[in-house]
């Protein structure tokens, strides 16, 4: 089964090494699903996904609580575990296929960076090919 949706970081990554030396971070996921309630909040689903080899390693320090990224999970699966009280529970489950920072984290990363200096070697933008005759506007004859 895969899932694909936007989600933000519970707590910050976890990178630990298996027995063969393979990194794999754990991460806590938090998603967001249904109608809001009166209060505008809705409710949450939590998934425990961990995160295999160089990406868990070179994504760790970017990998914080309040994230918010665009996952696909690969492998989702309900867990048992027993809780520290001694009962029974299950969990939401799932390996990471693929992920990406959501544009809002991204600016949100830019706003607080200091602005980089602009190159003055940068490649001019490329210019778009001539058309051969002006097309014709659409938006007159778009009927919604």
């Amino acid at each position: 089964m895969f899932l694909t949706g936007v989600a933000r970081l519970g707590r910050d990554s976890e990178v630990r090494q298996t027995a063969n030396g393979t990194a794999v971070a754990a991460l806590s996921l938090a998603y967001e699903y249904g109608q809001r309630d009166n209060e505008g909040k809705r409710a949450t689903q939590w998934i425990a996904a961990t995160l295999w080899g160089e990406q868990a390693i070179k994504l760790q320090a970017h990998l914080i609580k309040g994230t918010v990224l665009t996952v696909s999970l690969r492998d989702v699966r309900l867990e048992s575990f027993t809780r520290r009280d001694g009962s029974p529970g299950t969990k939401l489950a799932a390996t990471i296929q693929s992920l990406e920072f959501t544009p809002r984290q991204r600016e949100k990363e830019a706003s607080s960076a200091p602005a980089a200096p602009r190159s003055p070697r940068a490649a001019p933008a490329k210019a778009q090919p001539a058309m051969a005759h002006d097309p014709a506007p659409f938006d007159d004859d778009i009927p919604f």
